[in-house]
């Protein structure tokens, strides 16, 4: 059996991972900690889809059929522990996860790089920055940030046609497909090593600014599609 960790505020990706597992035949329980308030750093550019429908993942996972659980952080690992039929439990937040749970459970998530090349927040941006490559990663997490063992890696094609906006969301799609369909492939249970990088923080504005120009000769070196 599945499991989505989430929290209870409406939520853009829980509302589509549900929604994908669902449509596949699948019915995760629902699992909602506490809500946990980031900075408000306010990006120059918003690369992620951030618009859900304004309804709790309580709400939305009931009119799905799904059943909800509600626990604090400090009772995730007690709350995990009493679920034996729950083999793996995919992450929809990127929120700090306990390192008795991360050690002890299967959790899985999936990141918008191809690790350990890009670990942290801004991944794409970040990617295009520094001419990587775009792609996803689903991994078994451990107490480290984003690292554990690789399930599946894709690189997402860029086309000449592509705008950087065109190529978040196609990237955000593939997380979400694969974050949905990772407990039911073969990993490669590669282990994630290190980065060449230091753990990327949100993207300053100064750089930020830079992005669309740095894009276009990211698209030339990477495109798919040459004409």
């Amino acid at each position: 059996m599945l499991a989505v960790l989430t929290f209870n505020n409406p939520h853009r990706k829980t509302q589509d991972l549900l929604f994908r597992l669902t449509a596949q035949g699948q019915k995760p329980l629902v699992i909602c900690r506490e809500f946990v308030e980031r900075k408000n750093f306010i990006p120059n550019i918003q690369h992620r889809p951030a618009n859900p429908i304004h309804l709790s993942t309580e709400f939305v996972a009931k009119n799905l059929g799904l059943t909800v659980m509600h626990t604090r952080s400090e009772d995730l690992y007690d709350v995990l522990k009493s679920l034996p039929e729950i083999k793996y439990v995919l992450l929809a937040t990127g929120n700090i996860i306990d390192r008795k749970v991360a050690e002890n459970f299967k959790l899985i998530n999936a990141h918008p790089a191809l690790l350990p090349s890009i670990k942290g927040l801004d991944a794409l941006k970040w990617a295009v920055y520094h001419e990587i490559a775009p792609g996803v990663t689903s991994h078994f997490i451990n107490a480290e940030v984003d690292s554990g063992t690789i399930i599946q890696q894709k690189e997402i094609p860029i086309y000449a046609t592509d705008t950087f906006h065109s190529l978040a969301i196609r990237q955000y799609e593939c997380e979400i497909a694969m974050l949905a369909e990772a407990p039911f492939v073969k990993p490669d249970n590669i282990e994630i090593g290190k980065s060449d990088f230091d753990i990327f923080r949100r993207m300053p504005h100064r750089i930020e600014d830079e992005l669309y120009q740095r894009f276009e000769n990211y698209k030339i070196k990477f495109s798919k599609q040459k004409h």
